[in-house]
Order: structure tokens, then C-alpha cells, then sequence
């Protein structure tokens, strides 16, 4: 209101003065100067900062002249009054029109000044300005907010955010801005009012005067704390990405590879540069038909976690089984916009899994197969069961059985199969060839080159085209019976320490079945003998009980008289007829009695 009044009071000045000139001219001829007078009201308008003010006064003294041309007293030449006139008209033209432009400049100086007031008002950034010697000069809202000071308490002062510790760091930055360096972005650590720190990050320049030289520094900074802290966050979060043990997969809406993980390569054998830009097509085996992938992209691109298991091909060709996980990553407006996908190779997983199958599969094969050994008694079938069902658990064509000879320290063929007629005149001594080996190192074996093995048996070598051979011991209670093999023509089959275990196992049951069988027929043929021995020992028994039933029959004609006359005078004598007995003499004749009683059979 105070500048609106003082503008009011130099227009009503100016305008006054250039009255007076007007009349002046009117009344006092000046010659060819007076258009001088007519610039000063120009002059003093143009220091006015209201245009309008300046206008209205260049307008007027325009409109005095040409009165005053119109009304000039007597004595002036009308050619010189003209000329006059013309002069002053044009000069104040000339000078009306510089001064209307300086203002216009200094009006869009003044609009951006605004500007820049506003800017320097409503900045999220903090806007301080510093004098040469680091005093504060500016101090915008956003410092006050950043660093919790007031304007009013730090202008004039040094800064206040920055630690004691870091005096020496701001100076040598000031004195570098000093000497006419720009300082972009530069990191620092700095303080709060209430003492916890803050990171910043600087941008700062001189100020020059009219003269160019440097008077001053501005300075902008950024509080970057939550963004350090974002900052570490994601560099934790790649961190733990990069060093992840699974396989780690981003990708665009459409399937492109934009990021991969060290564990990507390692399972895949394709380096990050090779994968980028491609899509996991690059993996696909075919082991997954058509309807497994449909299923797969319409469960991801409805916004759900696709879980399952795929068969992949490496770089190298070679296939591996992964557990994947997909998940799709939507933007801010809720739309899919990526898939993150985690893979774990599953290979061994699933290996030991078949494995385990398999080996429950074999041991049950094992149980049946020793239960039907079992319940078979006849050892010449026995053993033949035995060798046929060997070959079917570890899947070959051809075994045998030799048992041990103890008398005359060989292994004898005892059933075969796959092999043919001719094996039944071998006969391998301890050490000799792999049944030998076996039975005298009571140990299982196995030999996957045969053919070019130097202790083959040369009659297998020259009947047969095995090339592979499996054998165990047949072991009852550390007493060798025999021996089990196993044997595989062909390059293409080879065994395994798997087939060893599964046919040791089968082994200790056939053991137990081929020493059954062994004492079925002992104990038949124990049998057998007893029979005989038990029918001659009964018709013996049977004679002598004739000859005895005879000979009493004999005895008895020829005893039961004198037994009669025995017994009746024992009764006699009992009956007291000799008198009186002694007690002695009373027992003896009645035990004379009883047993001549026993012998008659009363």
C-alpha cells in the first residue's frame, strides 16, 4: 500500500512539472532547446515501475508539445516553432519507445523473479545460498522441513546441518564452489535439529554479481536417506537373488528374458548374456506336449502361482528334471506386467526316487522268489528255479548254479540256462576263473570285460559271447555250497554294485533253500532206512513173542501142579495149622504164596 501511494505521488510530481514546462513554453520562447525541457518529465517517468505511469506521462508531454506548437506566442518564426517542435516530438518518440522496451525487460524480470520466488517457495528440495565467507543468505521452506531449522534462526549464520566431524569436508567444498566449480550430486552425510543423521545428496555453484565476479554459492540439496535405505534394501535383495541356490528367472508379459541369476548358468550351462532376450523355449525338450504349456500360460496370465515340474535340456543337450515355480508381478494400475520364475533342479531327486521304486519293486521280486524257492524241497528243480529266477531279477538271458564238490574240491554245474550242453563238463577249481575266484575269496564279483579279461575260462570264452559276468557265493553259516552267476552278452549291458547288492540278497535265500532241500533228502532217505530197520526189528519182536508165548505155554502144564500143592499148604500153614508163627516165618510164607499166586495167573 506504501509503494501504491508513493507511485501516485511521483506521477501527480511529473505530471505537475511537465504542466509547468508547458506553460513556460507557452509564455517564454526557449528556441530551438525548449524540446530539451520536454524530455525531463520523460526521464523522471521512466524511473517509475508502473508502466501504465510511464505511458500515460510519455502520451501527455506528446500532447504538450503539439500545444505548444499550436499555441506559440508571437516572435517565433512558425519554420523555426515547426522545426522546434518536430525535434522535441521525435526525441520523446525515440525516448518513449527505449524506455517502454527497458521496461518490458524489466518486466519479464520481474515475472521471473516471481517465478523463481515460487520455485524457491515450493520446492521439495532444500534451496540454500551461502555469502563468501559461509554465512546463510537463503533459507527456502523445504531446508526448514529437511533439516529443522527456521529461516529466522540461521540466516546470517554458518550452516547449521553441518556435524562438527565434517568442518573441514564443507569448507573444502565451499572453497572449490568459490574458485568457480559446479558440484553435481555429490553424497554426504549431515544432521538434523534434533541430532540423527541424514543423507544428502549436493548440487552447488557460484553466484556472480553484474561484474561477473563471484559473491555468493547456491546450493540444492536432496534428503536421499529413504532412498540409501531403498537403495540398500534392493542392493540385499540382488544380493541375495545373485546368490540364490535355486535357478531365478524375470521375464516380460510376453515370455523375453530380462534377468537371470549365477544359478540360472550353473543349471542350464547358458550364461546370462545368451539367455537375455531369449525365452525359456530355449529350454523346452518336447518332453511336455502342447495341452502342458496351455495350461501353464492360462494359469499365469489369470494372475495365479503355476507349480510344477518340467523336463528341460541343458545347453550341453543333456536333460534334467526342475521343480518351477511361476509367479506373475503386476504394475501400479494392477495389470500383469512380468513372471518370476524359480526353478530347482530335481534330477538326483527323482533318480532316487525311481531308484527307490525300483529297489522296493526288486526286494518284493526278492521276497516272492524266495518264498517260492522256499516251498520247493526237490533240489535238482530247486536249482534250476533258482538259476532262471537270478537271471529275471538283475534282467539278463543266461545264469548258473555250481555247487561245491567237498570230496573232490571243485565246482560242478548243477543247472544252467542261456548257456548250452557242453557247460556241464566244467569243472573250476578255487581261483579259477569267476566262480572260482568267488567261491575261494567267499566274496561277490563282477566283471564287465570279459573278453578281455586274463583269467577267462577259455571254454566260456570259445562257446559263449558273454561279456559281462555277475557272481555271488552260495554261503550257509560260512560253509560254501556253490556258486551263482549271472551273465550278459553285449557291449550294451553292463552291472552294477545295484545288481550286486539285489543278487547277494537273493543269494542268502537260495542258500538257505539249496541246505533245506539238502536235509529234506537227508532225512528222507534217514527215512527210508529207518522203515526198513523198524519192519525187521518187528518181525523179530513178533518171533520172540512166539517162542515166549510157546515156551509158557510149555512151562505152564509143568509148574501149575507143584504150584497148586505150593500154594494150598502155604494156606495150611497161614491158617495156623503148624500152630503158632513167628512174625518172620508169617511173611515169608505169604510172599511164598502171592508169588506162587503171580506165576498162576489168580
Amino acid at each position: 500500500m506504501q509503494a501504491k501511494r508513493s507511485l501516485t505521488a511521483s506521477t501527480i510530481g511529473i505530471a505537475a512539472l511537465t504542466g509547468g514546462i508547458f506553460i513556460l513554453d507557452l509564455l517564454t520562447p526557449l528556441g530551438t532547446v525548449e524540446w530539451i525541457l520536454y524530455a525531463v518529465p520523460v526521464l523522471l517517468a521512466s524511473r517509475l515501475s508502473h508502466r501504465l505511469a510511464l505511458q500515460v506521462l510519455t502520451a501527455a508531454s506528446i500532447a504538450l508539445i503539439i500545444l505548444g506548437w499550436l499555441y506559440s506566442p508571437p516572435g517565433i518564426s512558425p519554420g523555426i516553432s515547426l522545426v522546434n517542435r518536430g525535434l522535441g516530438i521525435g526525441f520523446l518518440c525515440v525516448t518513449a519507445m527505449l524506455l517502454l522496451g527497458r521496461r518490458r525487460v524489466e518486466d519479464r524480470l520481474q515475472e521471473t523473479t516471481e517465478a523463481l520466488r515460487a520455485v524457491f517457495q515450493a520446492s521439495p528440495l532444500a534451496i540454500v545460498s551461502l555469502d563468501p565467507e559461509g554465512r546463510l543468505t537463503m533459507w527456502n521452506p523445504a531446508a526448514e522441513r529437511i533439516f529443522g531449522w527456521r529461516e529466522a534462526e540461521v540466516l546470517g549464520q554458518p550452516l547449521p546441518f553441518v556435524p562438527e566431524a565434517r568442518r573441514e569436508e564443507f569448507t573444502a567444498l565451499r572453497e572449490r564452489v568459490l574458485r568457480g566449480e559446479m558440484l553435481a550430486g555429490v553424497e554426504l552425510r549431515r544432521q538434523r535439529r534434533d541430532g540423527t543423521p541424514i543423507d544428502v545428496s549436493l548440487w552447488a555453484g557460484p553466484l556472480h554479481d553484474a561484474r561477473g565476479e563471484i559473491v555468493g554459492i547456491i546450493g540444492i540439496v536432496a534428503d536421499t536417506t529413504e532412498h540409501r535405505r531403498e537403495e540398500e534394501r534392493l542392493r540385499l535383495q540382488s544380493a541375495a537373488l545373485e546368490s540364490a541356490a535355486n535357478a531365478i528367472i524375470i521375464t516380460d508379459r510376453e515370455g523375453r528374458i530380462l534377468w537371470v541369476n549365477p544359478a540360472f548358468t550353473h543349471l542350464t550351462g547358458y550364461t546370462s548374456e545368451e539367455a537375455v532376450g531369449q525365452t525359456p523355449r530355449l529350454l523346452k525338450s518336447g518332453r511336455q506336449d502342447l495341452a502342458f504349456y496351455q495350461n501353464l500360460w492360462a494359469t499365469i496370465l489369470a494372475g495365479r502361482v503355476w507349480h510344477g515340474e518340467t523336463i528341460n535340456r541343458r545347453k550341453d543337450g543333456s536333460l534334467y528334471t526342475e521343480e518351477q515355480t511361476i509367479t506373475p508381478v503386476r504394475d501400479a494400475r494392477g495389470e500383469i506386467s512380468h513372471f518370476i520364475g524359480i526353478r530347482q533342479d530335481i534330477t538326483a531327486q527323482k533318480q532316487a526316487e525311481q531308484a527307490l521304486i525300483t529297489r522296493t519293486r526288486q526286494l518284493e521280486a526278492v521276497r516272492a522268489v524266495s518264498a517260492e524257492i522256499t516251498r520247493e524241497l526237490d533240489l535238482p528243480t530247486l536249482l534250476g528255479l533258482i538259476h532262471r529266477r537270478a537271471a529275471e531279477l538283475v534282467g539278463t538271458a543266461s545264469g548258473a548254479v555250481l555247487l561245491w564238490d567237498e570230496t573232490a574240491q571243485v565246482l560242478v554245474p548243477q543247472a544252467w540256462h542261456g548257456i548250452g550242453d557242453w557247460f556241464k563238463e566244467v569243472r573250476l577249481r578255487l581261483g579259477e576263473g569267476v566262480a572260482g575266484r568267488v567261491a575261494e575269496r567267499r566274496v561277490g564279483m563282477i566283471v564287465n570285460d570279459y573278453r578281455s579279461w586274463p583269467h577267462g575260462v577259455a571254454l566260456t570264452l570259445e562257446h559263449t559271447g558273454i561279456t559281462a559276468i555277475l557272481a555271488e557265493p552260495l554261503l550257509y553259516r560260512d560253509r560254501l555250497l556253490g556258486v551263482i552267476t549271472i551273465n550278459a552278452e553285449g557291449t550294451e549291458r553292463s552291472f552294477t554294485k545295484h545288481d550286486r547288492e539285489l543278487l547277494a540278497l537273493f543269494a542268502d535265500q537260495a542258500s538257505i533253500a539249496i541246505e533245506n532241500a539238502r536235509l529234506y533228502e537227508e532225512i528222507r532217505q534217514n527215512a527210508a532206512t529207518l522203515g526198513d530197520r523198524v519192519k525187521e526189528r518187528t518181525a523179530e519182536l513178533e518171533e520172540a513173542l512166539r517162542v515166549k508165548a510157546q515156551f509158557l505155554a510149555n512151562m505152564s502144564h509143568e509148574l501149575r501142579t507143584p504150584l497148586n500143592a505150593v500154594l494150598g499148604f502155604s494156606e495150611v500153614l497161614l491158617g495156623r495149622g503148624a500152630g503158632d508163627l513167628a512174625p518172620k516165618q508169617e511173611r515169608y510164607l505169604r510172599q511164598i504164596h502171592e508169588g506162587g499166586k503171580r506165576l498162576l495167573g489168580r
